[in-house]
């Protein structure tokens, strides 16, 4: 079982959900910044508050990791500042610099990326296609045919076609632009670098959004609380209790602190509170008639016995590493 020492050890309740929260602003594009930074935000308040005890390890690589991304965003900023210096210059930008060929780019549409794909031939578009966006389905049916044949990517003539949607076409025309800037000879390109900096720090941030990333922090939640009992033997019997306080009622201690016992008891030991069960097991008598009782044969001995064990292991290992920091301290 050292691989579960290991693992309480080393990948802590805040720790694992820090994991789940970065894993969840990658795949959530609209807000992975905003979650990063809170992300950020926690593990350095952490580590402040627990300097004495070893703090310092998130603090120290947290302030790397800033300077770093710091250095990263500017360098990536100064490469978009350059293809935005060049487009302000060459806008319209005239299909005449292009060769002829298909092309495929991406822009920021109204409900999230657009992705077209148009082809050129002898300096004009021969065809316009938004191959994937998440605007209204009827977007661009009157906006696409108008741009057929036309010499340069140019939609300020067409407001007002997508029911005043300008972000769509603001996005329509982000999209042909970095399609057909890579082929331009002496326009700037984003390197890829620049492109996963933006990628990693990307924000769409609302309420909606805001929302959305509230409900699937609880369900992450919800998971790692059910996720650490099953790490020891005899804690995941604590997930099954349906709280019907049927052991209560055979319980010959019933209460304490106010609590119902032994149900308290269960309920700790599923939110992984081991320290607090390892207190209120010294009330249990043993005598096992909460399992006979319960439902689903929850046995509040067993559940006290399985949770004052990883207590008890956790307390060895801190006073170890408390008895080395003394020694090297």
């Amino acid at each position: 079982m050292k691989w579960i020492a290991f693992l309480e050890d080393y990948f802590t309740r805040g720790l694992r959900l820090a994991i789940l929260v970065c894993v969840l602003a990658l795949l959530f594009p609209s807000a992975r910044f905003y979650a990063l930074l809170i992300l950020s935000l926690l593990l350095f308040l952490h580590g402040v508050t627990t300097w004495k005890r070893g703090g310092w390890r998130y603090v120290v690589p947290l302030l790397v990791l800033a300077a770093v991304g710091l250095t990263a965003l500017g360098v990536a900023n100064h490469e978009r500042n350059k293809v935005g210096d060049y487009l302000a210059v060459h806008r319209p930008l005239a299909l005449s610099l292009a060769p002829d060929g298909v092309y495929e780019g991406e822009g920021p549409g109204n409900n999230g990326p657009l992705r077209v794909r148009l082809r050129v031939l002898d300096g004009r578009l021969t065809s316009v296609r938004v191959v994937r966006h998440r605007d209204a389905v009827y977007a661009f049916d009157d906006v696409l045919p108008r741009l057929v044949g036309r010499a340069t990517l140019d939609t300020s003539d067409l407001a007002g076609f997508v029911f005043r949607n300008e972000r769509s076409l603001a996005g329509l025309q982000a999209a042909m632009e970095n399609a057909v800037l890579p082929a331009i000879f002496d326009a700037p390109r984003m390197s890829s670098f620049a492109k996963s900096v933006f990628y990693v720090t990307a924000n769409e941030g609302g309420r909606i959004t805001l929302n959305a990333l509230a409900i699937l922090f609880i369900v992450l939640l919800a998971f790692d609380y059910a996720f650490g009992p099953t790490l020891r033997p005899g804690l995941g019997q604590s997930l099954n209790c349906y709280n019907c306080q049927a052991c209560v009622g055979v319980c010959p201690v019933k209460m304490v602190d106010g609590d119902p016992f032994p149900m308290i008891m269960v309920l700790q030991a599923r939110l992984g509170n081991v320290a607090r069960v390892a207190e209120l097991a010294k009330y249990c008598v043993g005598c096992g008639k909460c399992a006979a009782k319960c439902p689903v044969g929850n046995s509040g001995p067993s559940i006290a016995s399985a949770a004052f064990q990883v207590w008890r292991s956790r307390e060895r290992r801190r006073r170890k590493i408390e008895i080395q920091e003394a020694r090297h301290g």
